[in-house]
């Protein structure tokens, strides 16, 4: 059997019948009128309904390499370029039901807040050749061996693209008592974008009055995460047969890179386009094992 196994595939899944809540007491927008006005059924405030009518799809791109354990060394490399498009995140993820016109579900079709576009992982495990048994060494002392001899060096490397975030405009010059994003008159993508100005909002400005803006949902993306998990471990060998010890030296986020929130994108805010929050840091561990 080879050592290498590749593989280059295509996923796609359609959904129908999500589950989705909306206001169907809402009146829309108008120029003048407060919307507390219009209710299409004055004696109540809003009326919620229920019901299994959006729609989601996934399509994606597939590779995948893998090299069985050889000569010391595995791995296992994947890539997956995918994009994730929805009409509304289901209402049971409570604050994120947000939107603009409750009558009009395929205006909210947008990037899925769980779209993921580039996803690259990479893990490895390698046996370093040195000691007893091993191409080097084979006729070290005991003790040389039990210093140089016995090493493993592993890691899981992830590169991957962030999730989508709302921009919303302040107060509501629609006129709707619903969800306002104003209207979108260039990307409000920045070249360089930093934690302190992660997007543009110039890029975005008021809707007319009594007129939804044509800003859609989930139109930029946050910032995406680099991390690096790596181990190095040491086995000690013991005068009975089956039975080694084992020394673990484990670090999550071995670079300590930042994996930064999403940014601030509630417009013309004092935090407008800021990132103010950051995942777990570094953290390390030691282990000791016995095995028999």
């Amino acid at each position: 059997m080879p050592p290498f196994n590749k593989s280059v595939g295509y996923q796609g899944t359609k959904s129908t019948k999500l589950f989705v809540s909306r206001n169907v007491n809402h009146p829309g927008p108008h120029p003048s009128i407060p919307a507390t006005q219009r209710r299409l059924r004055p004696m109540w405030n809003a009326v919620t309904y229920a019901e299994f009518g959006a729609n989601a799809n996934y399509n994606a791109l597939t590779g995948r390499i893998e090299k069985r354990f050889s000569q010391g060394l595995t791995f296992l490399t994947s890539y997956t370029w995918s994009h994730n498009i929805d009409q509304a995140t289901e209402a049971l993820d409570t604050g994120f039901d947000v939107i603009v016109d409750p009558y009009n579900l395929s205006g909210e079709r947008g990037n899925s807040n769980l779209d993921h576009q580039h996803v690259f992982t990479t893990s490895a495990t390698y046996e370093i050749p040195f000691g007893r048994g091993k191409p080097m060494g084979a006729g070290w002392h005991a003790a040389l061996d039990a210093a140089l001899g016995g090493w493993q060096v592993g890691g899981i490397l992830t590169l991957r693209t962030g999730f989508p975030f709302e921009v919303t405009y302040p107060g509501d010059p629609q006129n709707s008592s619903t969800t306002n994003r104003g209207d979108r008159i260039g990307s409000g993508v920045l070249q360089n974008p930093t934690i302190d100005r992660w997007f543009d909002q110039l890029a975005f400005v008021a809707s007319a009055p009594g007129v939804y803006g044509n800003t859609g949902r989930n139109v930029l993306y946050g910032p995406g995460t680099r991390n690096l998990d790596f181990s190095l471990a040491k086995r000690f060998t013991v005068p009975w047969e089956g039975h080694y010890l084992q020394f673990r030296f484990e670090s999550f986020n071995f670079t300590n890179t930042p994996k930064f929130a999403q940014p601030n994108g509630s417009l013309r805010a004092a935090g407008t386009a800021t990132i103010n929050r950051a995942d777990e840091p570094r953290r390390i561990q030691f282990g000791l094992k016995y095995v028999f």
